[in-house]
């Protein structure tokens, strides 16, 4: 029975941490320096309406915005320019250089690893 309910309440939480509405960064370096790399997150707008979050770089110019999708980046070639667009699905994780592990991540590790350990 105890295992029952853990694997319901860790399945629960999983669904949970992917379905909050999520707050982002929303600019872009074309009009904002502040929104370039490095970022400074003075005076940026922000979208409390997002599913998940994200960060496009197009030769110089950085655009961070909502997303769609899971976390991961992806590079795409086109006529010659690279463009490399990351998503995540924290609250303002597109501020950072780097795309972080998402909480959903971590709760399916960890479910995973109670799994295994109860099975």
């Amino acid at each position: 029975m105890s295992k029952t309910i853990l694997i319901v309440a860790v399945v629960v939480a999983y669904i949970a941490a992917g379905t909050n509405a999520l707050e982002c960064y929303i600019c872009t370096s074309a009009t904002d320096a502040n929104c370039a790399d490095p970022f400074s997150a003075s005076n940026i707008a922000t979208d409390t309406t997002c599913t998940a979050c994200s960060k496009a770089k197009i030769e110089d110019v950085v655009t961070r915005s909502c997303g769609l999708g899971s976390s991961g980046c992806v590079d795409v070639d086109l006529l010659g320019i690279t463009t490399t667009t990351c998503t995540c699905t924290d609250a303002l994780c597109n501020g950072g250089n780097h795309m972080t592990v998402t909480m959903g991540a971590m709760l399916l590790g960890t479910a995973v690893v109670l799994m295994k350990a109860l099975f």
